[in-house]
């Protein structure tokens, strides 16, 4: 892979390291309501959409040939709390060392 546009936080998956970079202002408003979906207790179907739709946004600044459905195939249930987790540290919405309650 060649060196990415954004800096962000380097992920190890699906065999490579990936740079997660923060997600951009007009990415953020259309994607609080995925936000808010994942706020809930109990895992779904939409919740898994919800990761999906904020983890494709966030790698596509980097890796914009990358689609929705490579992102199915490549993201497993034990790497969503990990890219999620460096989403949200890159674009600042939670501080390295942050516990997040709950």
């Amino acid at each position: 892979m060649s060196i990415p546009p954004h800096e962000g936080v380097t992920v190890h998956f699906a065999g490579g390291d990936w740079v997660v970079p923060a997600l951009s202002l007009g990415q953020l408003k259309k994607l609080m309501p995925h936000f808010q979906n994942l706020q809930g207790g109990q895992f779904s179907i939409e919740q898994i959409d919800s990761a999906l739709q904020v983890i494709h946004a966030a790698l596509s600044r980097n890796y914009p040939q990358l689609q929705l459905e490579d992102v199915e195939d490549l993201v497993d249930l034990a790497t969503v709390p990990i890219l999620m987790e460096a989403i949200m540290r890159a674009s600042g919405l939670v501080r390295p060392g942050e516990v997040k309650a709950g």
